[in-house]
């Protein structure tokens, strides 16, 4: 057999052989995609108790400067409260002085505001403060929640 025919057949087994690796390091990193989408969306589940729906959601999004000095010149809103998330994102609830209306904002980490929801209350109950909150250590619950639910 002469060499060229040796390097030849040597370079057919070589591919066949990577061939048949490749396909199987293709499945390995398939099946470890697999199981880390099942993960994260076993972390995401909705406990048992909840519906969880899909349905279509109108967001109105500018910046959040833009948001607030709408929100402040078109309904007369202030944000009354906020909070600051870990993903680097924050909510706001406005509502104008008399409490007919109210909007509930988020701003998201990459710099954009979105209106969620807003609605009009004539009786001004838009936006009303719980005058003395209890928290899951004053009230018996039928379930405390675990550390290790991890849901949101």
């Amino acid at each position: 057999m002469d060499t060229q025919k040796q390097k030849t057949n040597y370079l057919e087994r070589q591919m066949k052989d990577r061939k048949k690796w490749d396909w199987i390091i293709g499945i390995g990193i398939v099946m470890a995609f697999l199981a880390g989408t099942v993960e994260y969306a076993k972390a995401q589940e909705a406990p048992s108790n909840f519906n969880t729906k899909t349905v279509p959601f109108f967001l109105a999004c500018s910046t959040p400067t833009d948001m607030r000095d709408t929100l402040l010149e078109v309904h007369g809103e202030v944000a009354m409260i906020a909070g600051w998330l870990d993903t680097g994102n924050q909510y706001l609830l406005y509502t104008n002085k008399s409490g007919t209306t109210m909007s509930f904002v988020i701003h998201k980490s990459d710099g954009e505001a979105c209106l969620i929801w807003s609605g009009m209350s004539e009786k001004g109950r838009a936006y009303i403060p719980n005058p003395s909150p209890q928290f899951p250590s004053d009230v018996l619950t039928e379930r405390q929640p675990q550390i290790e639910d991890k849901w949101n």
